[in-house]
């Protein structure tokens, strides 16, 4: 069908649109594995703050970043971003194989409009989500909403309209012939088997997106492991020795630690942590997954860290504002409620971190409810000097320690490097030579013993080096 130059114009650039978005879709895709894997990203800068962290990663680990779908074993988690990928793939499909509908078929645009249509709708709530409840926005996901949004307008503006035609007329014998011009429709398009094809194009091109991701991520995973794989099945000794060879600590575990885990369990593991640090809240998930896929092989010890200066003294800057008042609200429930109250508040504030920056109160009053907590009675804890001086205390030993930053770990008294490597716990835990006299003692000489109202037992020891001293400035509660 021959067409305007105005509307050959407005394909050429709705089709580049639909692949620029493409692309951009299949960094993303690619971001994932990254944020899951490891390894370097395609247009690695592009994604990164002038802090060096990447901003794409809170949200592609966010739980926007993924659509889940089934349950336990069958359960298939979808990037957001391979949605956007299908639907680009729709939108180039289109134009490159239809272009503009016109004639008896020019309804059959309302697909490419309703389709742009709703992919600017959930842009939009995208964009909410990302600019409200995220603490950095993903300009790459901004992006291809922003090509979202572009397409929509080009498939509006071009909307098929009846044209006018030129044809010769012929006139009777008895007059000169003569060729005028006379409106005719224009000609139906698409024929029904561009639009089959267009569909085709668009699924067969949706399906080795797809296909690519899994094969990509697949072999990312697997070259991860087989390297850590080759890395300490290589020389298990030399292995083993390099993590006995770095500076073994005796950290102090107090009756009022919050300890998940048997208390029996060969090894242990701290972590100073902060409930607003999103990759604490990955530690944490992590954490959990490993109790489960080695039971009775270690228990958890918590330790505050938060990155603000208003309770840890021992950071220069605050990163997270609301991390004191997150922290006190879990020793309080704690205080409260004891040892499994603490793990269970511990969970809802690493839930939705976000939400209790930007709402605390109305957040720590479901969660009491949720909980079975007295609202009224953790204010009031929140409110005393120990609770906050505790928050204090903590964050002096991890200081003595050189803890510097969150999440750090220490599994039996030395710090654990690549704690997100299932080898490297397997080998920690399940290894002979983590059983061999030589490997690390299950459990600290014990100083002291004091009994707990509020948890379990736990042995309480010391350090060699030294215990935070105790503040005494004025508690105050925390904003929320």
């Amino acid at each position: 069908m021959r067409q305007s130059i105005p509307a050959v114009i407005g394909v050429v650039f709705a089709v580049l649109l639909a692949l620029t978005g493409l692309a951009a879709s299949a960094v993303l895709l690619q971001h994932h594995i990254v944020v899951e894997i490891g390894g370097d990203p395609i247009l690695g800068g592009l994604c990164e703050d002038v802090g060096g962290q990447s901003s794409c990663d809170a949200a592609l680990a966010s739980k926007w970043g993924k659509m889940v779908l089934g349950k336990d074993d069958n359960k298939t988690a979808i990037p957001t971003a391979m949605f956007g990928f299908v639907f680009f793939a729709c939108m180039a499909s289109w134009y490159i194989i239809v272009g503009r509908a016109g004639g008896s078929r020019q309804g059959l645009h309302l697909l490419p409009v309703l389709g742009a249509a709703a992919g600017s709708l959930i842009c939009i709530w995208l964009d909410v989500v990302m600019w409200t409840r995220l603490a950095q926005p993903c300009w790459l996901c901004f992006a291809t909403h922003v090509l979202t949004w572009a397409l929509l307008l080009m498939t509006l503006l071009l909307w098929p309209r009846q044209g006018v035609v030129p044809g010769p007329v012929v006139v009777p014998a008895s007059r000169s012939v003569q060729t005028s011009y006379s409106p005719r429709s224009e000609v139906s398009h698409p024929p029904l088997h561009l639009v089959l094809a267009a569909v085709l194009m668009a699924v067969a091109t949706s399906v080795a997106g797809w296909g690519m991701y899994q094969s990509r991520l697949k072999s990312a995973d697997s070259d991860k492991y087989f390297e850590k794989w080759q890395e300490y099945d290589k020389d298990y000794a030399a292995n083993h020795q390099r993590f006995m060879a770095q500076p073994q600590f005796e950290i102090p575990i107090m009756p009022e630690d919050p300890v998940r885990g048997p208390a029996d369990a060969p090894h242990t593991v701290v972590v100073f942590t902060d409930f607003q640090c999103p990759y604490c809240r990955l530690i944490a998930d992590m954490l959990d997954e490993r109790m489960e896929e080695f039971p009775r092989r270690f228990r958890v010890v918590f330790k505050h860290f938060p990155m603000n200066t208003t309770c840890n003294d021992y950071v220069k800057n605050t990163l997270h504002d609301a991390s004191c008042a997150a922290a006190v609200t879990a020793e309080a429930a704690r205080i409260l409620g004891g040892n499994e109250t603490f793990w269970k508040m511990h969970d809802e504030l690493f839930r939705d971190p976000t939400a209790f920056a930007k709402g605390g109160i109305e957040y720590v009053k479901q969660a009491c409810e949720k909980l079975g907590v007295d609202n009224d009675a953790l204010w009031g804890q929140i409110r005393t000097h120990s609770i906050w001086n505790r928050i204090r205390s903590n964050a002096g030993q991890g200081s003595a320690l050189g803890v510097k930053a969150t999440p750090t770990l220490f599994f039996d008294g030395r710090r654990m490097a690549g704690w997100g490597d299932r080898h490297t716990w397997r080998f920690l835990v399940e290894s002979p030579a983590s059983e061999t006299p030589h490997a690390i003692p299950a459990t600290y000489p014990v100083a002291a013993t004091r009994p707990s109202s509020t948890g379990p037992s736990v042995p309480a020891v010391t350090t060699r080096a030294a215990s935070a001293p105790a503040t005494t400035q004025t508690a105050t509660a925390p904003a929320m």
